[in-house]
């Protein structure tokens, strides 16, 4: 399940306005499953290779903590009542991934002021060179600086 990018290339006639999802179904069980449900729903079978061709396709790596977390399912430690401590617990980002994240935005920070301070400093020594040509023009009036 994901977005079906290039949709209005497979078919013009869909209302894309809230998005439109592209399934695809890989096994005999999954057939199953969307056999019972796809009369609760709107759908369209499109050729596998048209919708391929404008989608990203990308193999997820699995979490290393997926097999643990689903054992405590079936063991009922986590239930209705737990599961979003549970998730929590299992898909905490590590904190060194944390602190790279950080560095990352400062940095992007940092540089962004970088860029404004050299424009204005850009933006002050063309007044001066303008002055300058000013003076030796005998054109120069003191100006008054109203902003910023």
């Amino acid at each position: 399940i994901g977005d079906f990018w290039g949709i209005e290339k497979v078919d013009s006639n869909i209302n894309t306005e809230n998005g439109v999802s592209l399934l695809t179904v890989n096994s005999n069980k999954g057939m199953e499953i969307f056999k019972e449900i796809k009369n609760n729903m709107t759908h369209k079978e499109v050729n596998y290779n048209l919708a391929a061709s404008f989608n990203h396709y990308q193999n997820v790596k699995v979490h290393k903590n997926r097999k643990k977390f689903f054992k405590k399912i079936v063991e009922g430690t986590i239930n209705e009542e737990n599961i979003i401590q549970y998730l929590k617990k299992y898909t905490k980002i590590p904190i060194y991934r944390r602190m790279l994240g950080k560095a990352k935005r400062i940095m992007k920070k940092v540089i962004k002021e970088m860029r404004r301070d050299k424009n204005m400093q850009t933006d002050e020594n063309l007044d001066v060179v303008e002055r300058e040509r000013e003076r030796e023009r005998g054109t120069f009036t003191k100006r008054k600086r109203i902003c910023c």
